[in-house]
């Protein structure tokens, strides 16, 4: 059995993800398996982790990938995205056992809906007790399994190998944790640029030091470009975009982290930061199931 994966599977083992979240839990859960037991079917912000991470793997198109896959391990997906859906329902046709990893706290259920029609793994995997303990909830009649979390353990560990370099204590560092709003449902109108907006309207609350530097980190799937107008139109702030560092770089150099509800919260929180929700009161309760994670329209 190959470290990090908790049962025994049958090689060669078909992975297939699209989205951020999944990509990354997945890459790190299989990070022992050499590429001769794998295939790759991977997509979107997946493809563009996997490419970075996994040298020479080769990525296939869906049908080919899992022709002589007898395990397949699977993301999820919150917009409209096929992929990984329809390689659960050929998984399922083939009788090949297929596991679900679930990288997030919500839609659970429309995460293996399309077109009104569910379409579920042998098995689902979480990565934390909330996860489990909600997947437990809603798929009663599947078995949950709880894994390590290998991504944000080794996330962690870089975080912490950071903090040796010099920094100015004397100053605000604040992150801003981007992410794109299509990828999920919400009852208002609101959108990323609102909550920047919002963000803006409370800054005075985060910026209590004379001098202060603000990031906005790009989610994987976002593209460079995207804030650069709102950036400008708001220059009196000094604000930037990083485009180059890592995840693990911006948040060793932060001493304050706010976001809407992405999944890098509760790695900046497991690292120890002090972490901010955008989220005012008529957008409704951040669905991140953490009660130190602040609200800026909160802080005195």
């Amino acid at each position: 059995m190959f470290s990090n994966i908790p049962i025994n599977l049958k090689p060669p083992i078909a992975v297939v993800c699209h989205d951020a979240g999944g990509g990354n839990q997945i890459l790190n859960i299989i990070s022992s398996v050499p590429n001769k037991y794998l295939r790759f079917s991977v997509s979107g912000p997946s493809e563009l982790i996997f490419k970075r991470e996994r040298k020479k793997f080769k990525n296939l198109d869906l049908n080919e990938c899992l022709y002589y896959a007898n395990t397949l391990i699977s993301g999820t997906s919150t917009k409209n995205i096929f992929k990984e859906y329809n390689a659960r329902q050929i998984a399922n046709e083939k009788n090949i056992f297929n596991i679900t990893i679930l990288d997030h706290w919500f839609n659970y259920v429309e995460r293996f809906l399309r077109n009104d029609v569910l379409i579920l793994p042998n098995e689902i995997w979480t990565t934390d007790r909330y996860a489990f303990k909600f997947a437990k909830l809603y798929f009663k009649d599947l078995k949950i399994r709880l894994v390590k979390n290998v991504y944000l353990n080794n996330e962690i560990k870089k975080i912490q190998c950071l903090r040796n370099e010099k920094k100015n204590y004397n100053e605000s560092r604040i992150v801003y944790l981007s992410e794109p709003f299509n990828n999920v449902s919400h009852k208002n109108s609101i959108n990323e640029f609102k909550v920047l907006d919002n963000l803006l309207e409370n800054f005075y609350k985060l910026k209590n030091k004379k001098n202060y530097k603000m990031l906005i980190f790009l989610h994987p799937s976002e593209s460079k470009n995207k804030y650069d107008d709102w950036v400008e139109k708001n220059a009196s702030f000094n604000i930037k975009i990083e485009k180059r560092k890592s995840l693990s770089e911006v948040l060793s150099w932060s001493n304050k982290v706010i976001g809407f509800h992405t999944y890098a919260m509760y790695i900046a929180l497991k690292a120890k930061k002090t972490v901010y929700s955008c989220i005012t009161n008529h957008e409704g309760n951040n669905v991140l199931p953490f009660k130190n994670i602040k609200y800026i329209h909160e802080k005195g």
